[in-house]
């Protein structure tokens, strides 16, 4: 499966959801492939169906689309147990990678 990981430059919550990704695909025993793309424009933005840096795109589909926001070149926050981070929680990945089977 593929993880298309959205983000605009200089996002510092790429890497953590990257790498959140990837773990919760070993845990899960997934073969995961993630690639990063850069946004670049708010046109960009809206064809992809950017809603902010990071955002997890399978086969076009926000991973995540209960928190849509507008398109934009802006920073996500994603809910989680602990309050608001820059990218989904670990027990959430799971749960979202679990559901695409």
């Amino acid at each position: 499966m593929e993880v298309v990981v959205l983000y605009v430059e200089g996002c510092p919550h790429q890497q953590l959801a990257e790498s959140r990704l990837q773990l919760a695909a070993e845990r899960l025993g997934r073969d995961l492939q993630i690639r990063p793309r850069r946004v670049e424009s708010l046109t960009q933005a809206e064809e992809l169906g950017f809603r902010g840096s990071p955002t997890l795109l399978v086969d076009g589909a926000d991973l995540f689309p209960k928190h849509p926001g507008a398109a934009g070149l802006a920073c996500r926050l994603y809910p989680t147990n602990r309050g608001l981070e820059g990218a989904p929680s670990l027990s959430d990945l799971e749960k979202a990678i679990s559901a695409l089977e």
